[in-house]
């Protein structure tokens, strides 16, 4: 993706494809619109299974994108999503967000190890 002045932001309720479900619990968190680079992955075809590559900088809602990706993907019964990260902590981190979406009723689960770790116990999620 490009720079962030290539989209205008949108508000959560205008975001296509997004279910009712979703806009509700981000704006039950404070979010109402959508940063730029977070518009422009919607505009490419986040919500329609686009792959989607994000280079910005910290704090430019990364995890934003991946959170819509993967309630859409969810909650429209489509299918499971993973979340990959390259470090335990921010592993950590990114698992107490994405915990908000148990309220959804989404099964959120945490795994961290080495290359060869196995947790056959995430195959119920």
């Amino acid at each position: 993706m490009s720079g962030p002045e290539r989209c205008p932001p949108i508000k959560v309720d205008d975001v296509p494809g997004l279910p009712a479900k979703a806009k509700e619990y981000l704006k039950s968190k404070g979010i109402t619109t959508l940063y730029p680079p977070q518009a422009e992955a919607v505009e490419r075809g986040l919500l329609e299974g686009e792959n989607i590559v994000m280079a910005v900088p910290t704090a430019a809602g990364k995890t934003l994108v991946a959170l819509m990706a993967v309630m859409k993907k969810v909650l429209t019964g489509e299918g499971k999503a993973l979340y990959l990260v390259p470090l335990r902590a921010l592993a950590s981190e990114k698992y107490e967000e994405f915990s908000g979406l148990e309220e959804l009723d989404v099964k959120v689960a945490l795994s961290t190890g080495d290359y060869d770790s196995s947790d056959p116990w995430l195959s119920k999620y």
